[in-house]
């Protein structure tokens, strides 16, 4: 079996265009709220990613639509503001069982609310990214090198094309430091290497990760 077949296998889909939409029908929490309203709603958030059998691992644009009637908007001290419903949307949609890999990712994000008839409360959240950047869900794992940067490589690849990825990375890292003890600028020295985006290791918490060094000795497992 090859790996085309494997990622048929496993229910891979990777997405079919550039955006997404997400409907979260409840109120939003805020940062004001309790630890127990956040969890709630942050367990619900996920509920609504479980659909999507991929994590996006680029850059992505959001914007956020609260529907909320005018009465309780206006004439209530219950809804809070725009800006503070955003921390707990965005760890929803972070890690394994989001849709996101970590809200560094977020380049841009908007929010807005919107009166409508009805007393209950909900929230669309449109993503926006690039089609080719995503990882499957549950099938890959960090490759952590020098710095804590980590590559993100798909478990269902065979491993000699899991080696390629990873020397090629290396060698663009190693040629990167070189550059910069040169005194060649970031923007210089990042040229060379892949195009791929890189995570920080304290931001991938909750995800699989092993060393180079682990993986060059056969290590299947952090």
């Amino acid at each position: 079996m090859n790996w085309l077949q494997e990622i048929e296998k496993l229910g891979v889909q990777p997405p079919e265009s550039n955006s997404l939409t997400i409907r979260i029908d409840r109120p939003p929490a805020s940062l004001q709220s309790t630890g127990e309203s956040k969890r709630a709603f942050i367990h619900k958030v996920r509920e609504q990613c479980a659909c999507y059998s991929f994590l996006l691992a680029g850059d992505v644009r959001i914007e956020v639509t609260w529907h909320i009637h005018e009465q309780e908007r206006y004439e209530t001290d219950r809804a809070p503001d725009v800006d503070n419903i955003l921390k707990p949307l965005l760890d929803g949609l972070c890690g394994p069982e989001g849709i996101l890999i970590d809200d560094n990712q977020v380049q841009s994000i908007c929010c807005s609310w919107i009166d409508w008839t009805s007393r209950d409360e909900a929230l669309t959240v449109e993503v926006e990214f690039l089609s080719e950047e995503w990882v499957p869900k549950g099938h890959f794992r960090f490759i952590q090198f020098d710095r804590g940067l980590c590559y993100p490589i798909a478990t269902y690849f065979p491993r000699e094309l899991q080696e390629l990825f990873v020397n090629a990375f290396h060698r663009g890292l190693v040629a990167r430091t070189d550059l910069e003890k040169l005194g060649a600028s970031y923007e210089d020295s990042r040229s060379v290497m892949p195009i791929a985006r890189v995570f920080h290791r304290t931001r991938i918490g909750g995800f699989p990760v092993v060393t180079i060094e682990e993986f060059r000795n056969g290590s299947n497992e952090p």
